[in-house]
């Protein structure tokens, strides 16, 4: 039987925990239906969790007894920011529920030169990271951004290695993502990156890679790129 999980800023620290918000005492009461002596699974954010049962149902609270608590191991050791432009209808969200699942730290939203939509709902973005972590296991929500340009972004990373993605590219370097603690990626608009956008990452160092000889869509190389980042295991010395 499916236990199901809730994120919030809990202490998981005592015999006993109370769960107060709106929107969680809602998911458990009223979609799952879950009671008294049910089992359930709360996360802190900051890599605990508990097995719990439900031991009182009120109103406006849960209280829990706490069963079980475990440090979450299911992190990747390697850190990925995907820099992603700012997609049209449905697709950023699409973006950021994939890229929660396959494991990505941050994701911060870029203009580009195509960038059709400039602009993101922040709040309702967070809500389905906040999601997918719970569906996923993991136990840290990505961290998402207010949209920045292209050019500032790909100043500002401080990581140790940035993957540009472009068709004109060549193959993913899995040396260099395999030695690397922090990866940028970089995925462009529905129109692509401009020449000048090109140029400009090159001078930055960026690797521009290619994720093979079809045109996937921006959604699409959105939801693999991190994930090729992620996956490559890292090297032993």
């Amino acid at each position: 039987m499916k236990i199901h999980r809730f994120l919030g800023l809990f202490f998981l620290t005592d015999p006993e925990e109370d769960i107060e918000d709106a929107g969680t005492i809602h998911q458990i009461t009223r979609v799952l239906r879950l009671h008294e002596g049910s089992r359930i699974i709360l996360g802190n954010m900051k890599g605990k969790e508990a097995l719990c049962e439900i031991s009182e149902v009120g109103e406006f609270n849960i209280r829990v007894k706490i069963l079980e608590v475990k440090t979450i191991t299911r992190e990747l050791p390697r850190e990925v920011s995907l820099f992603c432009s700012v997609l049209k209808g449905s697709n950023m969200d699409l973006v950021v529920q994939k890229a929660t699942e396959t494991g990505v730290s941050f994701i911060i939203p870029i203009t580009t030169a195509y960038t059709v939509k400039p602009s993101i709902r922040k709040d309702r973005l967070e809500k389905i990271a906040k999601e997918a972590t719970e569906q996923s296991g993991r136990g840290t929500v990505p961290q998402i951004l207010s949209p920045i340009p292209f050019a500032e972004a790909i100043t500002l990373f401080q990581g140790d290695l940035m993957l540009f993605f472009d068709p004109s590219g060549e193959r993913i370097p899995q040396d260099k993502v395999s030695v690397a603690k922090h990866v940028g990626v970089f995925v462009g608009p529905e129109g692509g990156w401009t020449q000048e956008e090109i140029s400009l990452a090159k001078e930055r160092l960026a690797i521009v890679c290619s994720l093979g000889p079809l045109v996937l869509r921006a959604e699409t190389a959105a939801i693999i790129a991190p994930y090729l980042a992620l996956s490559l295991p890292p090297m032993v010395s």
